[in-house]
């Protein structure tokens, strides 16, 4: 059982971004941390290419259904706030 995670919260528009990062992850993950790719739903198919021994996919509403849809708060943009509630809320998912 690992004590420590990567958790990488993302959707269909990074997914170049996210294809650099498992090849990174791969090459220099000597400790064999896991990786938790987590996206909406709707963006799962896309990832699935990246679920290997190591990395695990995850869709954001199995985590959580509280998320901000429209509106800022306090100045945040709705994906950075959703992004620290899937943080927040992750360990309630998988315990580590």
């Amino acid at each position: 059982m690992h004590k420590l995670a990567i958790l990488v919260v993302t959707y269909i528009d990074d997914i170049e971004y996210v294809e650099r990062l498992i090849a990174s992850y791969k090459k220099y993950n000597a400790h064999r941390i896991p990786l938790y790719l987590v996206a909406p739903e709707s963006d799962i198919k896309a990832f699935e290419t990246f679920v290997d021994d190591g990395i695990e996919l995850i869709d954001i509403e199995s985590i959580t259904n509280d998320l901000v849809h429209d509106k800022s708060v306090f100045g945040f943009k709705p994906g950075y706030v959703n992004q620290q509630i899937i943080k927040l809320t992750f360990w309630k998912k998988k315990a580590l």
